[in-house]
């Protein structure tokens, strides 16, 4: 098993895909061997050029030394690609994280999980139908998964904290950075109600604007489907769907953002063959689970009022589909893994949203 240190180091690494960063650790083996690797070497081990002005080895180490510290001090865990602890549904996933901080209780690998996404800026509607359908869906003992952002990411977390169930948040910033800062009593209480804080960034790390539409793989990765409820041109729900589409998942659409102004993502995803749904008991069913007997659930619980700030920009991450984006052509989880295996054999190179055959060049 690689050190903790050398992990957190080949983590912090920056524009390396999983699969590379797996053959930096390999072909390094220990701290110091990894202490003395110069620049030619990391290019070696993951066949390419690096695209970063420096490779100091030493300050990775001792970035990483501070991150293990304050880790212990602040009560977070994490899990690494080869770890028993790592989800398994992630691994299936193309360029699945190398490393996953949390805090709370990673969700039982045994139990599904759905995402429920969609815009920042919802209709009132699309509030009340994610809120109802994430109350609903753990009532049958599925918890939820989304992104912590404003809007029908927030009224999915509160619904299934009023249901009494556990929800997932991943985050796009270090896992001690919850942004946006309004939703920080939501995160806590996710984490009182026995639920999950996760990111694949380090601590510290800022919301940058390219996390999000990265992370958004992590939130299809970990669901067994994911249920767009509101979604205008560009959102990037979208981005999720496309990520489900492609890990092989179940896509679904709500049926309250079928029509509005924030209908052209949803019904376009409805126009290329996503199911739409109304009730969490037509997602139970396909899945063999059963429903909650008691109807009507959010009959008298408070409805979240101030989730959706029409003009905050919470973060600039809405944007289009990655080219290809197809429903009926989306790859199977186990054909994404597959991949993945093809490139750490440097078979194939990867870039965001296309796979393209190796040359054997480093480019």
């Amino acid at each position: 098993m690689a050190e903790p240190l050398l992990i957190l180091a080949v983590h912090a690494v920056e524009s390396l895909h999983t699969a590379e960063k797996i053959r930096l650790l390999q072909e390094a083996g220990t701290v110091e061997s990894f202490a003395s690797f110069s620049r030619a070497d990391v290019e070696r081990s993951i066949r390419r050029a690096l695209r970063i002005a420096d490779f100091d080895p030493g300050r990775l180490l001792r970035a990483a030394e501070n991150d293990l510290k304050y880790l212990t001090q602040a009560g977070i865990a994490y899990t690494f690609y080869w770890n028993d602890g790592y989800p398994p549904l992630l691994r299936e996933i193309y360029d699945p994280p190398f490393v996953l901080f949390y805090r709370g209780c990673l969700p039982d690998p045994e139990i599904p999980l759905l995402a429920i996404v969609g815009t920042r800026r919802p209709t009132a509607g699309g509030q009340r139908s994610a809120f109802a359908l994430a109350d609903d869906v753990v009532a049958a003992g599925v918890p939820v998964i989304s992104g912590l952002a404003r809007g029908i990411d927030a009224a999915a977390h509160e619904g299934a904290v009023a249901g009494g169930g556990r929800t997932v948040a991943v985050l796009g910033s270090g896992i001690d950075r919850i942004y946006p800062l309004s939703n920080r009593r939501l995160a806590e209480s996710i984490l009182a109600s026995g639920g999950c804080i996760a990111s694949e960034y380090a601590p510290g790390v800022p919301p940058l604007r390219y996390h999000f539409p990265a992370r958004n793989r992590i939130i299809s990765g970990l669901a067994r489907g994911t249920v767009v409820v509101e979604a205008p041109a560009g959102s990037g729900a979208l981005i999720t769907a496309d990520f489900c589409l492609e890990q092989g998942r179940d896509l679904y659409v709500h049926r309250a953002g079928i029509s509005g102004p924030n209908a052209a993502g949803c019904a376009s995803l409805a126009d290329q063959g996503a199911r739409t749904i109304e009730t969490a008991a037509e997602i139970l069913d396909e899945w063999g689970r059963t429903a909650s007997a008691e109807r009507g659930r959010t009959a008298g619980k408070q409805l979240p009022l101030d989730l959706a700030e029409p003009g905050s920009g919470n973060t600039p991450t809405d944007s289009s589909l990655p080219a290809g984006s197809n429903l009926q052509t989306g790859a199977a989880g186990r054909a994404a893994a597959a991949l993945m295996d093809r490139e750490l054999g440097g078979e194939v190179k990867r870039r965001f949203g296309t796979i393209f055959r190796s040359t054997g060049s480093i480019d």
